[in-house]
């Protein structure tokens, strides 16, 4: 059973972008292993808030305190 999981900054989710990722993200999955896993393939978007996100132990601005 494929399993993916896809952590993203909730400033970046939309419910249309979601479901837009849920989809596509099965598809790839589809298009490398076959029609026949669609099934069975599970995808998880997990939502992250911005002050969540660090990169080399420093604090990524959110999108609204970007310039």
């Amino acid at each position: 059973m494929p399993f993916v999981n896809l952590r993203i900054n909730e400033e970046l989710l939309t419910a249309d972008k979601e479901g837009a990722l849920l989809e596509a993200l099965t598809d790839a999955v589809v298009s490398v292993y076959g029609e026949d896993l669609r099934r069975f393939t599970w995808v998880i978007v997990d939502p992250v808030p911005p002050r969540r996100w660090a990169v080399g132990g420093r604090a990524i601005p959110s999108r609204e305190a970007a310039p």
